[in-house]
């Protein structure tokens, strides 16, 4: 519950930041100052990409690829006994499984398959990176992943390669966190302690790896974290670096065959999760602040600016300085609102964060349906149906007679199927039994009038098709996998979800729909945030699946699908589509 209420606390800052950089840059921008105007652009695209490095590192053959597998419960990087070229290899959450390569002199990213990464990342395939290897992008749709950490796997230092330690040299600067490997091999060596000491020059927050303790008896593990945890804390001079024992290998085994050796990554997932969770999006978040507030007031420093676009940015430093600040508090609740005296030239807007809690659950990205499951439902039966219709003959076309034909919606879609002979056929009879009734209401002023239309048969078989679909789905989500489902999903669409409500559900049901839903519209919003977020930013490559197509879901998630609705004349509460 904590750690879905830190994320999406996480989500509101991130907007407010958002928000802020935006006014920024547009108060440049009408200014007409175009170099704050662009440092304004970077900084959003910064915030669009939302990339937190977390690298892991430690000399070769210490088991650094190994580890990244166990983690993520796949045996994806390769391993063995010959050294990884001179190259990052990323992995990074991705709707669709893929693997883009950046190489040297290519102006477009190559794309290759799964089985193909060993030809570029290994030693026996690409030998000195005579294939130009800059970084091999590793998308994947795992939860650890989602949002914005990017796990990376650093060439090891130390191997007959030399490349190999400056790449990953090189890369430090880049790191937010890191994972230093060692093993009971040669558990921290000199070497390694040197490495150790220029890792801490760049990062703050570091995890201590002893891998492949299978290789020592029980009695010399304790023995062998010890000298490592007594050796680390001499080095960098701080007695608060969190330490554990690793079985890299046996804990891949273990998630993928399903078993339950004591390997210690539990312990290592959890204390990453707690840190991704707690503190990644904060420390994120203090250092895009510190730069736009660095930005602005070297801006309004400046003698150039005019006066009325210094009052202009003033509030907007002000309002980034206090969110800055109640970051760096370390407050549970974050509730900042930019300051009254923000104008309408700054389009910035208002925001409230919400505080309800949600329980964990998987992540999206798994979904087993894109779109509302009762809209599905009515879709496909009236599809169906249309089929149906078109194969005319005197029953049919005496029933769609009498009924008066369709609703407006339902004959326009009922058109985007039919052929103009079926048109033709059906409406034909309709129009002339039209004209007749029309005929017959002359000299019956101020009497009641015939119903032209009595009736839409789709709009009927709809409705009668919805009550079939809500008890179906009240009596799926009653067990645990109606249950998944359902938080995999999409949710409901909300006049679904009204309709489903009246049925009066059991108290836990109730209060399980309406948790899952409010969580389901929240991921959407950032999805769509997002969208905006990284569009602005020029930044389209950016963009995933989810918020590629958020808005589509989000017009299902307000009004239901357009093969779903049942017209208000029917008696149904989903008619508002």
């Amino acid at each position: 519950m904590e750690k879905m209420k830190s994320f999406r606390q996480y989500t509101v800052v991130k907007q407010q930041m958002a928000d802020l950089i935006r006014a920024a840059r547009q108060n440049f921008k009408m200014e007409k100052s175009e170099n704050w105007e662009d440092t304004c652009r970077a900084l959003q695209e910064k915030l669009a990409a939302d990339r937190f490095n977390l690298v892991v590192v430690g000399q070769f053959k210490r088991g650094k690829s190994s580890l990244i597998n166990a983690i993520i419960g796949r045996d994806l990087l390769p391993t063995g006994l010959l050294p990884l070229t001179s190259a990052i290899t990323t992995l990074c959450y991705g709707p669709q499984e893929r693997i883009a390569l950046v190489r040297k002199d290519w102006v477009m990213e190559q794309e290759i398959a799964i089985n193909d990464l060993p030809d570029f990342v290994t030693e026996e395939g690409n030998p000195g990176n005579e294939k130009g290897l800059i970084e091999a992008r590793i998308e994947l749709p795992v939860p650890f992943l989602r949002r914005g950490v990017h796990f990376v796997d650093t060439p090891g230092v130390g191997s007959s390669r030399i490349e190999n330690t400056a790449t990953t040299y090189e890369f430090l600067p880049k790191a937010d966190a890191v994972i230093f490997v060692t093993s009971v091999e040669a558990p921290l060596s000199q070497a390694e302690k040197d490495f150790l000491r220029d890792v801490s020059t760049y990062v703050r927050k570091l995890f201590v790896v002893v891998n492949k303790m299978d290789l020592v008896s029980s009695t010399e593990r304790a023995k062998v974290l010890d000298y490592v945890r007594t050796n680390v804390e001499s080095v960098l001079g701080t007695n608060e670096i969190s330490f554990f024992p690793i079985l890299a290998r046996q804990a891949l085994t273990d998630k993928t065959g399903g078993g339950k050796t004591e390997s210690g990554i539990n312990q290592l997932e959890a204390a990453l999760e707690a840190f991704l969770v707690n503190e990644k999006n904060r420390s994120f978040s203090v250092s895009i602040l510190d730069h736009l507030i660095h930005i602005l007031s070297s801006a309004i420093s400046e003698k150039e600016i005019e006066a009325s676009l210094q009052e202009q940015l003033n509030p907007i430093q002000i309002a980034a300085t206090d969110l800055r600040d109640t970051l760096l508090k370390g407050e549970q609740s974050i509730s900042i609102t930019l300051k009254e005296k923000i104008n309408s030239a700054t389009i910035l807007k208002k925001q409230k964060q919400s505080t309800q809690d949600s329980k964990p659950s998987k992540k999206r990205g798994f979904s087993q349906t894109r779109t509302c499951p009762i809209c599905a439902g009515l879709r496909q039966e009236l599809f169906d149906y249309f089929v149906d219709l078109q194969q005319v003959g005197a029953e049919e076309q005496q029933d769609f007679l009498a009924g008066g034909g369709l609703c407006q919606v339902h004959a326009w879609q009922f058109r985007d199927m039919a052929t103009t002979g079926t048109i033709n056929q059906m409406y034909a009879p309709l129009i002339e039994s039209s004209a007749a009734q029309l005929k017959q209401m002359r000299g019956n002023h101020g009497k009641d009038k015939p119903s032209i239309q009595k009736s839409c048969a789709a709009c009927e078989l709809l409705e009668r098709t919805q009550r079939v679909q809500v008890e179906k789905f009240l009596e799926y989500v009653k067990i645990s996998d109606g249950k998944v489902y359902y938080q995999n999903a999409l949710g409901l669409c909300l006049p679904h979800l009204e309709t489903t409500l009246a049925v009066n559900p059991t108290d836990d049901i109730l209060d399980f729909l309406l948790e899952e839903q409010s969580r389901h519209l929240e991921e959407l919003s950032e999805d769509m945030r997002n969208y905006v977020l990284k569009r602005e930013a020029i930044r389209r490559d950016l963009l995933n699946d989810n918020e590629e197509n958020a808005w589509s879901r989000a017009l299902i998630q307000m009004v239901g699908e357009r093969m779903s609705y049942i017209s208000p004349g029917n008696g149904s509460t989903h008619g508002t589509h």
